[in-house]
């Protein structure tokens, strides 16, 4: 029998190296891999410290080229690193927090890290994710400058400067760096709301208090159930099949292969919270890339059961190119005529610093070329998205 011959395509090597960290016992392609090509795509996605752990566990050693072991055992270093500094930073911000009496749920990368990765330094992080009550929002922001950290303006709050009202319509956390460590990043979030709407809005916040469980150390973490809910949703409607690395995916597949799911609650939230499609799609992607397993009916039922106004059309548009108009548009349905006639003058034509800041231009250096260019950049999206709608709609 011959070889089975290696991926020739990105889509082939992805399918690859999530079999390889989900099933390493049944590949059959390791020996032929192309092992600096998986690594160079781990690395990106974010999965190459879970790859290093496999090579490990499977004693694959002796098919990966040297130069390729070596970066893999530089990347796993330099993740176990990182998330010393995090768990380190997690557990000093938790204490200001809980003296000052704030409530604090953390989410996604490090709760999930530590829940559900064999090592939780193997699952990459960039920073810490918490959520406060709204009410406390303030409070926690005092905390955090007490501990040296000072607000980041992100892209978008810098895009909205001048404008509270619309700020408190759009934008739902607060991002911080450490005054003394530059790469520490913290978001704050006070709700759970942004997320492009797929139907009736509904707020998510206050289930996602209800469904907070105190973990090992006493912290507050979300239920599986919850959290599933919650990275399908991030993953589909936050982030998009453009945009969406391989370790998210990583996470879902790992809670659903480690947890006990009481399926019957998922179905019935996701479609509460018109969160069916996301819940469904995800679901299908995981699967496709980790052979994840589950009820056989899950994904008849999530359709089945989906509310009539989850756009079908919209959420499609969501996961191609050209996406960020549909997320322009969610933003404009949430304001007034006046805020949509401010916002649109301020997409064309942001504040000289907004500019700097998001195409890094130095000091000295005219503003004005790049207008043209943000112009240009925002044509190409808006013809992306007509072309897939009007493809969409002569099907």
């Amino acid at each position: 029998m011959s070889n089975p011959q290696p991926p020739r395509t990105a889509e082939g090597t992805a399918h690859l190296l999530c079999r390889l960290i989900s099933q390493p016992q049944a590949s059959h392609s390791v020996a032929s891999a192309d092992w600096p090509t998986l690594y160079a795509l781990a690395e990106a996605q974010g999965l190459a410290p879970m790859l290093h752990y496999i090579a490990c566990q499977y004693d694959l050693r002796t098919h990966i080229d040297v130069e390729t072991w070596k970066a893999l055992e530089q990347s796993a270093r330099q993740a176990a690193l990182e998330h010393a500094l995090l768990v380190r930073e997690q557990k000093r911000i938790a204490r200001a927090l809980a003296d000052a009496g704030v409530r604090v749920l953390w989410l996604k990368g490090l709760s999930v890290a530590q829940m559900l990765y064999p090592e939780p330094y193997r699952r990459p992080m960039v920073d810490l994710d918490l959520l406060v009550p709204d009410s406390q929002g303030e409070i926690a922001v005092r905390v955090l400058h007490t501990l040296s950290y000072k607000i980041e303006a992100d892209e978008s709050e810098m895009l909205l400067a001048g404008n509270p009202a619309i700020m408190r319509k759009l934008i739902h956390h607060v991002v911080f760096s450490n005054g003394l460590q530059s790469t520490m990043m913290v978001e704050l979030h006070y709700r759970l709301g942004s997320y492009p709407r797929m139907g009736q809005t509904v707020d998510p916040t206050p289930w996602i208090w209800e469904q907070a469980i105190a973990s090992e150390d006493g912290s507050l973490t979300l239920s599986p159930e919850a959290l599933l809910l919650y990275l399908c949703a991030h993953i589909a409607l936050q982030h998009g099949d453009q945009e969406a690395a391989l370790k998210h995916y990583l996470d879902i597949h790992l809670l659903i292969t480690a947890r006990s799911i009481d399926w019957d609650a998922v179905i019935a939230q996701a479609v509460d919270l018109r969160w069916a499609l996301a819940t469904e799609h995800s679901l299908r992607k995981v699967s496709e890339l980790f052979g994840t397993r589950f009820a056989d009916d899950v994904i008849d039922t999530l359709r089945r059961r989906r509310a009539p106004e989850e756009d079908v059309a919209r959420f499609a548009r969501l996961q191609r190119t050209g996406a960020a108009v549909v997320r322009v548009d969610d933003m404009l349905r949430r304001l007034t005529f006046r805020e949509r006639l401010w916002l649109i003058g301020r997409l064309l034509l942001p504040t000289v610093d907004y500019m700097r800041h998001r195409y890094q231009i130095a000091a000295g250096q005219s503003v004005w070329p790049y207008y043209g260019v943000r112009w240009w950049r925002q044509a190409r999206q808006i013809g992306q998205w007509a072309y897939h709608r009007l493809h969409n709609q002569h099907r």
